[in-house]
């Protein structure tokens, strides 16, 4: 008999493929364990035996919880980085901003408008750029919270250096209207110097052109020097150090000897010994300088009377330029210590980097086993084609047996036939 035929023979494509249909059935854990070494071994002798499809599945949740978390702490990382960056972008504000103060004070103490401005809007920046990063708030549309117990403290100690300058900035805008007008006089008696100048050399040349005394050719020069020197005092108040006691001294003595030469030369003065000035040039001359030397001292008047407020806001500006320095210092230390923080980063990057990491192992496995379903898919599939084409042969040799066992009863038929 042919080994075709044998009753083994139809069995082998259903041995074959209910082979792999078991190991399909029983795929499971132990071959995702297999992929991460030792632990694999050590868990899959307490697992069930689950099946491929199941196996499947699982990964497949696990990768999707992973890139989940993957996703929420990426954001949670994004948004502390970009609150870190916020917190440094405040700390270089504040160093800006206090050494804008330091240049805007002086300037404020000489009158000019733009420098109050300037004072104003970095001493309300100081104020609430410290609070936001000491107690949370909002800055430039981002949410700052609150600092910790170390960054804390490290805050109230530049709140406590500024408070100095703070109060003295506040004097220096109180003064405001004040400070400005000075400025204003202060160009008016600067404009007012030039005229006096040329009338007093004007009177002294008449005086000695027309053969006066000596002592009046002597006051009349000194007309000339002491409009000189009002000039300069006057100019003495734009310079940082020029507001103090003995420039305004000085400038209210020489305005006073001034007032007195010509009131000597207009009514005659017996202290001076002046005669009243005869020639009618020169008089007249005289009451143009007279005229004008008024409102010169009018103006004048205006700034001896406030001094002690100019003074005032002088120390003001200066205690602001002493404390601006230790400021800065504490300043830059709070700067670094919010770049040394956006620098290190927190646990959300080592979080992000872990679930990175799990979610690629979980792709990987997954891609493993895809790969393996796909190799058994593919070896049922070629069992199956086996067993279809051995039932094949045997229906082909069965056919062919029953043709010949009915030639075979044919001819014993035709040799009875013939034989009867």
């Amino acid at each position: 008999m042919n080994i075709d035929d044998s009753p083994g023979s139809g069995q082998t494509g259903q041995i074959a493929s209910g082979r792999l249909r078991e190991a399909s059935r029983h795929f499971g854990f132990s071959i995702f364990f297999g992929l991460f070494k030792p632990l694999g071994k050590q868990f899959g002798k307490h697992l069930p035996r689950w099946s491929l499809r199941h196996a499947k599945r699982s990964l497949i949740c696990m990768l999707a919880l992973s890139v989940l978390a993957l996703l929420v702490f990426a954001w949670v990382s994004a948004r502390d980085a970009l609150l870190a960056s916020a917190r440094t972008q405040i700390a270089s504000d504040l160093v800006m901003h206090s050494q804008r103060l330091g240049k805007a004070a002086p300037n404020a103490i000489q009158g000019n408008p733009a420098a109050f401005r300037q004072l104003e809007q970095s001493r309300q920046a100081i104020n609430n750029e410290l609070e936001i990063l000491l107690s949370g708030g909002e800055w430039q549309g981002r949410s700052i919270f609150a600092a910790d117990d170390r960054l804390g403290a490290q805050i109230e100690a530049v709140r406590k250096t500024w408070s100095k300058s703070d109060k003295t900035a506040a004097q220096i805008l109180a003064m405001e209207k004040e400070l400005t007008g000075f400025r204003t006089t202060l160009k008016t008696l600067n404009t007012i110097n030039p005229v006096l100048l040329e009338l007093s050399e004007q009177i002294a040349s008449l005086l000695a052109q027309y053969g006066s005394s000596p002592r009046e050719v002597a006051a009349a020069g000194q007309l000339v020097m002491l409009t000189q020197r009002l000039g300069k005092s006057a100019n003495e108040f734009m310079t940082p150090e020029g507001i103090n006691q003995d420039t305004a001294f000085m400038l209210g003595k020489d305005a006073n000897t001034f007032r007195d030469i010509i009131t000597g030369f207009t009514e005659g003065s017996a202290v001076l010994r002046l005669p009243p000035i005869s020639n009618p040039d020169a008089r007249g001359r005289l009451g143009e300088l007279q005229s004008v030397f008024e409102k010169y001292r009018r103006e004048l008047s205006g700034i001896l009377s406030n001094l002690g407020k100019f003074i005032s806001a002088k120390e003001a500006e200066r205690a602001v330029f002493q404390e601006n320095e230790p400021l800065r210092e504490r300043l830059f230390a709070l700067q670094e210590s919010y770049r040394g923080l956006e620098q290190e980063g927190d646990w959300t990057h080592w979080a992000v980097g872990g679930f990175a990491t799990l979610s690629l192992l979980f792709a990987l496995a997954l891609a493993w086993l895809l790969l393996h379903e796909s190799r058994l898919e593919a070896a049922e599939a070629q069992a199956r084609r086996e067993l279809a084409e051995q039932q094949q042969r045997k229906a082909m040799q069965e056919e062919e047996a029953a043709r010949r066992s009915e030639e075979h009863t044919s001819e014993l038929q035709s040799r009875l036939h013939l034989v009867c």
